[in-house]
């Protein structure tokens, strides 16, 4: 049997649903992450659809190398001018020019065919990779962060203890292997992330791994809430715009990054926010751990290169 750990990467599972919130009258009873989720980079996320968007709003910004913090628009940004400097002065003179580059060059990542025609910065510490950035929750809600701690190899043992009986195949030790992740919040709230994997390894070289078959397990309170599989092969791309994955212990069990979770009532439901991305193309996705598999908000940003 091999004990492989992953740091706050592996994950998977598309889910989702609609919350509803207490003490609000009927028609304002839903939560709707569509009208209240912005898809980000860097310190800047876009604004579609003539959303009004004003200095001073306040908004919880997530990220897969962060915690989530609360945060305010500091400066809402007009593209038409920045599309027209880089029209007539180009990609190289404007990236050789710190000054402007370091004022306009955040438009680079978000341009393509459904670029967004206004931005908003956000008030961030300067290592924060914005992901998705989500207004109007409530003051009850509870936040974890999408970066993560690895289980110990004895909090693995006993994860797998818990979510075997629920793997539809039996795994031969030989082909077993294990990661997990612990997202924590500083109030104790926690949701943990068991992976269980059944590997296939190279003939000749017995250590590398050429096919998993992943089981996800997302856990809280010690209760299985979530479940999901999915197969990954180095001889198969997962996205058309890249080569196919290198599977590794750091690497098998994931296929997207987490950004964090959500839970809008009390822990009985939990979303999941994490983006999917390939060399020219991001998904942003919030969904909820559950068998539904419903997906509350998807964006796709295409950026040629």
């Amino acid at each position: 049997m091999k004990y492989q750990q992953v740091i706050g990467l592996c994950l998977i599972g598309i889910w989702g649903s609609i919350f509803y919130l207490t003490n609000a009258k009927a028609e304002e009873t839903v939560f709707d992450y569509k009208r209240n989720t912005f898809y980000g980079m860097g310190h800047h996320m876009a604004i579609k659809n003539n959303v009004p968007i004003s200095e001073g709003d306040e908004f919880v910004a997530f990220t897969y190398n962060n915690i989530p913090m609360k945060t305010k628009v500091i400066e809402v940004i007009d593209a038409r001018p920045i599309i027209k400097k880089f029209k007539k002065r180009g990609f190289e003179k404007i990236y050789n020019n710190e000054k402007l580059w370091n004022k306009i060059g955040f438009y680079w990542g978000f341009r393509g065919p459904n670029e967004p025609p206004t931005f908003a910065k956000l008030a961030l510490p300067e290592d924060f990779d914005l992901t998705h950035a989500v207004r109007h929750l409530p003051e009850n809600v509870i936040v974890l962060p999408g970066k993560g701690e690895r289980l110990s190899e004895k909090e693995l043992k006993i994860g797998y203890k818990k979510v075997k009986k629920w793997l539809p195949v039996k795994i031969p030790d030989s082909q077993l292997v294990l990661s997990g992740v612990w997202y924590k919040n500083d109030t104790g709230k926690q949701i943990g992330e068991i992976n269980v994997g059944k590997a296939e390894y190279d003939q000749v070289d017995k250590d590398k791994m050429i096919k998993v078959h992943v089981y996800k397990f997302f856990l809280n309170k010690g209760t299985i809430v979530g479940m999901s599989d999915f197969a990954r092969a180095t001889d198969k791309p997962e996205h058309a715009d890249t080569a196919p994955p290198e599977l590794t212990e750091d690497t098998w069990a994931s296929r997207d990054l987490t950004s964090g979770f959500v839970s809008l009532d009390k822990e009985k439901t939990w979303q999941r926010l994490s983006i999917d991305t390939g060399f020219e193309g991001i998904s942003y996705l919030i969904t909820t751990i559950g068998k539904d598999n419903h997906q509350d908000y998807f964006q796709y940003h295409y950026t040629p290169h």
